[in-house]
């Protein structure tokens, strides 16, 4: 926060008037804010594709971890690989040379009844040789265990479903987006809680200088801060008051020197460093708050796209909108 003149003018008494520029930028800038509105709308086309996957559910993969049945099920059709042709091994009286052929098993189709006695079916692979003899003939009875909540869920131990691998993989995949997307909103709303905050105390609140006394020890993920606090110490209307914000700052972005705060006169423990606020501001030379040459417009694009993306996220599940 810096005076537009070479000594420092007095910012005028409150209630002030904040500019519109300065609004915007508290409440959506800051390079966390802005990576977080980015996120948000990116998320939507991985959501928005498994979502409208008719194949797809976002909880199918966890079936079998509720509670199961077993029921006797029967080998229906045998799925089959490479044929390795051997070299003759006789030679009749005709002069035909007899071949002998090895068929790859590589699946089954099985059949089994549902708990109401409906005829259902599945697929299995990975069969080994070996170890699963048993199965490589049609009719061969196999047990066949199903999920309670969802009969048509089967599988057969030791052997692979249909596209498990697939909808593992998918299932991860959807499941991480929403909890990015959840994370991303969260910051989304920490962000303009505290913009909102910033805004109310750049309109009504005094400006003195204060030094921050206390940073706790983050919370991090990799190199990323995810939240502190911090504890200020500052002059409050002739009188030494402390407060705290929650910051998400890293060390190279703290400072022992002044630091201009905003407080509220009534209650200086609501307080919030200017260092806080997501924006570039300027005293002008009649003492009022100013964007100076910053443009905090800016920061309208990210916020902006997300707002339309997920817009037509939710209209195309309403059935408002055609989906492309």
């Amino acid at each position: 926060m810096t005076a537009t003149e070479d000594h420092q003018v007095p910012l005028v008494d409150p209630p002030r008037s904040v500019p519109t520029a300065l609004r915007i930028g508290a409440l959506l800038g800051g390079k966390r804010n802005q990576t977080a509105w980015g996120l948000l709308a990116a998320l939507v086309a991985p959501i928005w594709f498994l979502l409208n996957d008719p194949s797809f559910s976002p909880i199918a993969a966890f079936a079998f971890l509720g509670p199961t049945t077993e029921v006797q099920g029967e080998v229906t059709e045998l799925i089959e690989g490479e044929k390795v042709t051997f070299e003759p091994f006789a030679v009749d009286g005709n002069g035909y040379e007899h071949y002998m052929e090895q068929v790859e098993i590589l699946g089954i189709h099985y059949g089994y009844k549902g708990p109401d006695g409906t005829p259902l079916t599945g697929i299995a692979r990975g069969l080994r040789q070996g170890a699963h003899e048993q199965y490589t003939e049609v009719g061969a009875p196999i047990t066949v265990e199903y999920a309670n909540n969802n009969p048509e869920r089967s599988r057969v131990r030791g052997l692979r479903g249909e596209g498990e691998s697939e909808e593992w993989l998918l299932t991860i995949a959807f499941w991480a987006a929403v909890v990015f997307g959840a994370a991303a909103l969260l910051s989304v709303l920490h962000g303009i809680a505290g913009g909102a905050k910033a805004v109310g105390l750049m309109a009504g609140g005094a400006l003195t200088e204060g030094r921050l006394t206390l940073a706790a020890e983050p919370t991090k993920i990799g190199n990323a801060v995810l939240f502190r606090k911090l504890e200020y110490v500052f002059s409050a209307s002739d009188q030494q008051a402390r407060g705290s914000v929650i910051s998400m700052r890293s060390d190279a972005e703290l400072s022992e020197e002044p630091e201009p705060i905003f407080y509220h006169s009534a209650n200086p423990s609501r307080m919030i460093p200017v260092g806080e606020i997501p924006c570039y501001m300027e005293v002008d030379p009649r003492g009022n708050l100013s964007e100076g040459d910053s443009n905090p417009y800016n920061n309208l694009w990210l916020p902006t796209l997300c707002c339309l993306a997920w817009c037509w996220f939710t209209f195309s599940k309403l059935g408002l909108i055609d989906p492309p």
